[in-house]
């Protein structure tokens, strides 16, 4: 019976021992646990964007590349697991990526001349896959913006019976197919947010650049490291212009009709 008693208090003492709060350093020491957790987990989202690394580039003054184009075969990839290849539409070892067992795909490559390059991706989509593929990438082992991680290899379709029409002489669009074909992909933001390919500056030496599942199967056959395009100023393409011997036109013409244009200058209702 005292024994009884005994644990009884004991039991009791636990349970208002655990009602009671914190004691400030034990609350200081908890809080700064949370927050340490919080930054981890806050320094591995990634806040830069695309335009954040350009408009870096821009401030650099990096200029496209003078070099030849680097070729890597799909087939000389690296990954966490062994890759298929095949015989893929007229192309021989193509690498044949179908489910995220493939969780990525690596390959390295030299560059000699330091400067701006593009990253092209020749793929193909089979007639089953009837929505886009997607995967996220990586440049030397690292998400370079935040519009990395969404690539989409687009599928193409085409019309598959004529239109028809419905009681009222609509005509009623045809549903859709897709068009397996090779195509090539420059890696760009899938948004459509920026007018031109990603542009990105490789230094001198070793690089890897990594394809990261997403969704759905994807056809490789090989990827290009090329020179950046370098898109002319007005004021440029109007010299070259001019330099050919080319006159300011006078008029359009539209259905048959003549329409004169004139240049203004101050009042806009100037004829």
């Amino acid at each position: 019976m005292k024994r009884n008693r005994i644990l009884s208090l004991g039991l009791c003492a636990a349970l208002l021992f655990a009602s009671m709060p914190l004691l400030p350093s034990a609350r200081t020491a908890a809080a700064e646990e949370v927050q340490g957790q919080e930054l981890d987990a806050s320094a591995e989202a990634i806040t830069t964007t695309y335009q954040d690394m350009a408009d870096t580039y821009a401030e650099m003054e990096y200029l496209p590349a003078q070099a030849d184009d680097i070729v890597l075969p799909a087939a000389n990839g690296k990954a966490n697991s062994d890759i298929v290849l095949t015989e893929t539409a007229g192309k021989q070892n193509v690498l044949q990526w179908n489910d995220k067992n493939l969780q990525w795909v690596e390959w390295s490559f030299e560059i000699e001349t330091a400067g701006l390059y593009q990253i092209e991706i020749d793929y193909w989509l089979s007639e089953e896959n009837t929505a886009h593929s997607v995967r996220g990438f990586e440049i030397d082992g690292k998400t370079p913006f935040q519009e990395a991680e969404n690539l989409t290899f687009y599928q193409m379709f085409t019309d598959k019976n004529e239109p028809t029409k419905n009681v009222f002489g609509d005509e009623i669009s045809p549903s859709q197919k897709p068009v397996p074909d090779w195509r090539t992909l420059k890696l760009c933001d899938s948004l459509g947010l920026y007018d031109m390919p990603y542009q990105f500056y490789f230094e001198q030496g070793t690089h890897t650049f990594r394809l990261n599942y997403s969704a759905r199967e994807l056809w490789i056959s090989e990827i290009r490291i090329c020179t950046a395009e370098e898109v002319p100023s007005y004021s440029d393409v109007l010299q070259s212009y001019q330099e050919n011997g080319y006159t300011e036109s006078t008029s359009s013409f539209r259905s048959g009709k003549q329409y004169r244009i004139q240049k203004q200058s101050g009042n806009p209702d100037a004829e």
